[in-house]
């Protein structure tokens, strides 16, 4: 008899710092105003034809009104536009670290497993602070966990397909429990001066326990029924920061070329039949009807995509009760947003109620876990 593996414990952590539209709608015009007088604005970039932006633009093109972000001050500086992010000492834990170990903790807590009896630690994130040593690495050194642990990306799908490496593990018996966590600074990557993205995102970190079911202690768990991902390659979503800049020709003060980017009506073209027809065949292949899913939790990048693959699937407007939004208080969490609006958002399901949890994202990378409430 195979292994079946739990989600035990899950949890979150958000930065204090919180942004509203407003705020950002009177920085980004004010920065407008600052260049329009200064003629700083590039007709390369397209920003002399750049127009006002308004709280009533953002919410209408993503959904979101609110984002909590590790550092507002910075981002709302007209002349700096960025947050402020202290340089550690390599003795200290980094800041994508700290972010982890607070979600982490509280993981752990909820599902009432000790960090010393952890075996694998994966860090699942669509950026990651260094190169190495792994965030992971350190991350397990900061809990006090056994075992090994490792960074992995996947961009915004980072954290389902770390989910389906930490539950292939448990179930080969390389591992008891795992951790997956899933730290953003998804504000470190965003160009504040670009009207159509610097609105999107916001901080923050979510993580879960996975056990084998036969060890676990929570009689609340999810068992983990099936898992699946699927990538397919597109540059409509692009971030071209990496360790080779230095050595290239690129301007490294040219932050167009050096953080997130997209063409978003493109994405939303690709990605709502590519997400929509992977939930179908995956609850197919599982032989479940999509009118037994209970709960969904979807990757929490935009209000308008997610409603249109959620019709497609299930064939009705979502429903608060049965698709949980934090995007709209949160930003887009990355990788972290679907694991987020998991933890936040199932406490009131009844055993046995199904549930999906499905993320997309750059790549483009699709990945969905399928659940049952123990």
């Amino acid at each position: 008899m195979g292994i079946n593996v739990v989600i035990s414990g899950s949890g979150v952590y958000l930065p204090e710092d919180n942004l509203s539209n407003q705020e950002l709608v009177q920085s980004y015009n004010s920065f407008i105003d600052k260049a329009q007088s200064s003629e700083q604005l590039s007709e390369a970039s397209g920003e002399r034809t750049a127009a006002y932006v308004t709280e009533q633009f953002i919410h209408k093109a993503s959904g979101i009104q609110n984002r909590r972000v590790i550092d507002k001050h910075g981002i709302l500086d007209v002349d700096r536009m960025k947050p402020r992010i202290s340089r550690r000492h390599e003795s200290e834990l980094s800041l994508q670290a700290e972010m982890a170990v607070h979600a982490a903790e509280a993981a752990l807590s909820n599902a009432k497993v000790r960090a010393q009896d952890l075996d694998l630690v994966i860090v699942a994130s669509t950026s990651l602070e260094r190169a190495y040593p792994a965030i992971a690495i350190e991350v397990q050194n900061s809990l006090g966990a056994g075992g090994c642990a490792f960074d992995m990306s996947v961009a915004c799908s980072s954290a389902t397909f770390a989910i389906q490496v930490a539950a292939n593990t448990i179930t080969t018996g390389n591992a008891s429990r795992a951790l997956v966590v899933t730290p953003e600074l998804a504000t470190a990557q965003v160009n504040f001066r670009d009207k159509q993205s610097h609105f999107i995102f916001g901080d923050g970190s979510a993580a879960l326990i996975l056990e084998a079911e036969e060890i676990c202690t929570n009689d609340r768990a999810f068992r983990i029924l099936g898992t699946q991902l699927k990538t397919r390659f597109s540059n409509a979503i692009r971030n071209d920061f990496g360790f080779l800049n230095r050595c290239t020709e690129y301007n490294l003060d040219d932050d167009a070329a050096f953080t997130f980017r997209q063409n978003g009506i493109k994405v939303i073209r690709d990605v709502v039949p590519l997400a929509s027809k992977h939930i179908s065949d995956h609850l197919a292949k599982l032989a479940i009807s999509p009118r037994e899913i209970s709960r969904v939790w979807l990757h929490q990048a935009n209000a308008n995509l997610n409603r249109l693959v959620y019709h497609r699937v299930f064939h009705e407007l979502p429903q608060e009760h049965r698709a949980p939004n934090i995007l709209k208080d949160y930003g887009n969490l990355g990788s972290a947003g679907s694991i987020a609006a998991f933890s936040q958002f199932h406490d009131d399901l009844d055993q046995g109620s199904l549930g999906i949890i499905c993320s997309f994202g750059a790549g483009y990378s699709v990945g969905s876990i399928v659940v049952k409430r123990n």
